[in-house]
């Protein structure tokens, strides 16, 4: 059915999940095998309805909380009433003022005899009027990051616009109690105070802002949503009065690809670090924000800095983070120390929020990897269907070519200068050699005397890889090696590389599995997600084979310290004198389906021949001359925002041939940098709506409201105008001994009281007994067992709780740390699945 090559896109009709029926094909030659088929989305008309007969049509109104249906239609009106009162007073309502209120109200009434609302909801037009005045930078950065990503769709034509009415309201961060309220009106002054948080104090009074000023917040992460947060921070005032501070930490330097979303740095903070440049920047937008930059990673080996004191002094933590494992690691900090815990994330267009609140809601909770986004290694190696898998292949060749050897070999001959014969001789060349090598590898604990028995000890094959790649790394290419010693060595070096990777393996895979291999079950090999590739013929006139020919020899020259060239008339006058072997395909080799059979194949004993290489390769790095055990090379890491260094060269290059093996279309540079580099897609439309959000809960999280009907946790997704908040859940309970516990519960011991001893095991277990009516047959320390009642423990139990652990662990407790998690088992409920922790205070 080739005839659908060259049609262009054809309407189809959905079946089902996994079915669609396509165009007419009676007139088309037979079905044989295989397919692949793309979707094309087709631009549509939208239309829009004017101004009057829009602000009639509730059908036009596009939800942000399903829980306020009838507050937004309300408000639909209420605006229109007041854009009237403003018309007609020439101002906004005053803060507060019973009388404007009334005014507002009473125009929304006349408004509603011709709208017939079902329910007109009175109380939010009486907040609108008495907020009106207000100005909150959190609503102003989640209406302002909608109405720009909007402006995006008209300028781009991408996207679902928006439809037409769109009403956002965050009433519920006002004080929860009516009658509190009313008590704070009469307490409370809402006029200007000619402050620049005079917007603020319109809304929420100007105890509530002092109250800000004295919080203690923790921000993990300066990116991004870290940047768009401490921004949130300093116009909002936390921390900007006496007793108030944020902290912030992260590890990361500034890249050029921030600068497009991460509005606190430019482009001379490049290479600097984000949590300083961050905290520099929003001193600057209100010097009287308390601050202090941090560069910790959040992890157990933080938590001498991030320990028992640090928490227990702060008012919250909001997390800016982008990976799983720490989100996970500070909830559980969070509920270890019982603290309030904001979070949001975003991934493109697309981005959610989420509050933790101690008791009230669910936190985080435990985390799962995501393996789903882990690719098969034969995948990889033989069997790539997506874009996606050339890029992590080129990448892993880079890693594996310009990184690790390098890596691996320097290491060989730090271990090898060590135990070599030579050191009997005096040589000041060797030794100047050694001592650098020496500095170098003790630094990154890297020293190892013993290099081939600790290689010999992963498994012959494994050594067998590694031991060839040092041996042929440091011997010359005319002894049969590939270290080379001009710029004409490097460019024959990548050249063969090109062929072995486009022609040769490629060569290979089809003797092993021909085009018309069949499977076990009779059905064609090559087909589904398995695309049957095509050995490449190398064109010196096709730019992609030039740039990779160019970018590898450019690379394999800086590992070697050799200069390399950009001259393309000069690469192809080389390339005219590089023989270039032809190549047999071997009926020998095996090639791997699945990683199973891969694995498989590892733990099989290697052969006679692969045994007698290993000896020869032992033989022949145990002879290496004294001039290749002087050399150094110099491992590459990769960095992708600079154009000058070949790294993406050779990435896009790499990956767009090996796309062209297997007929997958290729992507170009701006796509392969943000793939290649692990970039998570972000912009700052969706980054400035999430960090807005998440400052609406804080100012809830602040006033310390009881109520789960007044937080919300978000997921929004800007290309298509959806907006969901819901309520948090609650969180789980389950029952040890009869009695109900939440993940928020713990047994609270204080391991001193006053000036005594600290108390033993025992006491511990009899604490228990007489405060908790529980008996302790089983505790655990993470994996270590400090007691079981089963077992001969009776010395233990004489011992101080710290003694034990330092006996069990075999290690000392750090010297900060003022708090002990330990995990219980009962007696009166030895099969619970869960139970509280004890958190023995020392």
């Amino acid at each position: 059915m080739t005839e659908l090559n060259s049609i262009g896109p054809v309407e189809i009709k959905v079946c089902s999940p996994y079915t669609f029926n396509i165009c007419d094909t009676s007139g088309f030659s037979e079905y044989k095998r295989g397919g692949i088929a793309i979707e094309v989305k087709q631009p549509c008309i939208l239309k829009f309805k004017p101004l009057g007969e829009a602000l009639l049509d509730y059908q036009l109104l596009t939800w942000t909380d399903f829980g306020k249906i009838s507050k937004h239609q309300t408000l639909h009106l209420a605006f229109q009433a007041l854009h009237s009162f403003v018309k007609t007073e020439k101002r906004l309502p005053h803060p507060r003022s019973q009388s404007d209120a009334d005014v507002l109200l009473a125009t929304v009434r006349e408004l509603n005899t011709a709208a017939q609302l079902e329910q007109l909801d009175e109380a939010v037009v009486r907040k609108l009027s008495y907020t009106a005045r207000g100005d909150l930078a959190p609503i102003n950065a989640f209406i302002g990051g909608v109405a720009a990503q909007e402006v995006i769709k008209a300028c781009s034509r991408k996207f679902s616009p928006l439809q037409q009415w769109l009403y956002f309201d965050a009433l519920e961060c006002l004080p929860e109690d009516d009658d509190k309220e009313e008590e704070q009106l009469a307490e409370c002054s809402f006029s200007p105070k000619g402050t620049r948080y005079d917007g603020q104090i319109a809304v929420f009074g100007s105890a509530f802002q002092e109250m800000l000023g004295r919080q203690k917040y923790f921000l993990v992460g300066a990116g991004a949503i870290g940047c768009e947060l401490l921004k949130n921070f300093a116009l909002i005032g936390l921390s900007g009065g006496e007793g108030g501070h944020v902290t912030v930490t992260d590890m990361d330097s500034i890249e050029r690809s921030n600068l497009n979303r991460q509005f606190l740095f430019r482009s001379q903070d490049i290479g600097k670090l984000k949590s300083e440049v961050a905290a520099k920047a929003v001193r600057v937008i209100n010097p009287q924000m308390n601050i202090t930059a941090h560069q910790n990673r959040l992890d157990p080996d933080s938590e001498q800095v991030y320990d028992y004191s640090f928490y227990m002094a702060l008012d919250g933590v909001v997390a800016a983070l982008d990976n799983l494992e720490a989100r996970v690691y500070l909830d559980g900090r969070c509920v270890q120390h019982q603290k309030p815990f904001l979070e949001g994330g975003t991934e493109g267009n697309k981005g959610h929020t989420l509050v933790v609140v101690p008791h009230l809601t669910n936190s985080y909770g435990l985390g799962k990897s995501n393996s789903d986004n882990t690719i098969p290694l034969c995948t990889l190696k033989n069997f790539p269907h997506r874009i996606e898998h050339t890029l992590q292949w080129a990448r892993d060749q880079f890693e594996g070519l310009f990184k690790q050897t390098p890596e691996t070999v320097n290491l060989y001959l730090s271990a090898f200068l060590v135990s070599h014969k030579a050191f009997q001789q005096p040589c000041k060349k060797l030794m100047k050699c050694l001592k650098l090598i020496i500095l170098l590898y003790k630094e990154e604990n890297m020293w190892d005397a013993k290099f081939v028995e600790r290689t010999l000890g992963h498994g012959d094959a494994e050594a067998l890889e590694v031991l060839e790649g040092v041996w042929s790394s440091l011997e010359d290419i005319e002894a049969g090696g590939q270290r080379p010693v001009s710029w004409d060595d490097c460019m024959s070096w990548a050249r063969h590389k090109w062929e072995t990777l486009y022609n040769n393996d490629i060569q290979q895979l089809l003797h092993c599995f021909p085009a018309d291999q069949l499977s076990t079950s009779g059905l064609p090999f090559w087909s589904g997600s398995k695309r049957c590739p095509h050995p490449l013929t190398f064109d010196p006139n096709n730019s992609t084979h030039i740039e990779f020919v160019m970018a590898a020899a450019n690379l394999y020259g800086q590992i070697y310290g050799v200069q390399g060239t950009r001259d393309h008339a000069s690469i192809r006058k080389i390339l005219e004198e590089i023989p270039v072997p032809s190549f047999t395909p071997k009926s020998s080799v095996k090639i791997h389906l699945t990683d199973e059979e891969m694995e498989e194949e590892k733990k099989k004993e290697s052969s006679d021949a692969e045994k007698a290489r290993l000896e020869e390769l032992k033989d022949k790095l145990a002879s290496l001359s004294l001039n290749s055990l002087t050399m150094q090379m110099h491992p590459i890491d990769f960095e992708k925002d600079d154009d000058n260094n070949f790294h993406m060269d050779y990435i896009v290059a790499a990956s767009n041939l090996r796309a062209e093996n297997y007929d997958i279309p290729a992507a170009d540079r701006h796509q392969s940098k943000r793939i290649a580099g692990r970039i998570i897609p972000a912009i700052a439309t969706t980054t400035a709506a999430v960090a807005g959000l998440m400052c609406v809960e804080l100012y809830k999280v602040v006033q310390s409201h009881r109520k789960i009907s007044s937080y919300r946790s978000a997921f929004v997704n800007l290309a298509v105008s959806y907006f969901v908040l819901s309520h948090p859940s609650r969180p789980q309970h389950f029952t040890v001994a009869g009695k109900e516990y939440t993940p928020w519960d713990a047994f609270h011991v204080e391991g001193r009281r006053g000036d005594e001893q600290e108390m033993t095991l025992g006491d511990l277990i009899q604490y228990m007994k007489d405060n908790y009516n529980l008996e302790v047959c089983c505790l655990l320390y993470g994996p270590a067992r400090l007691y079981d009642v089963n077992s001969d423990h009776k010395e233990r139990l004489q011992q101080s709780v710290s003694d034990v652990v330092r006996l069990v662990t075999r290690k000392e407790i750090p010297p900060l740390k003022q708090m002990l998690e330990m995990t219980p088992l009962f007696a009166e409920d030895e099969v619970c699945e869960t139970v509280p922790p004890i958190r023995y205070r020392l």
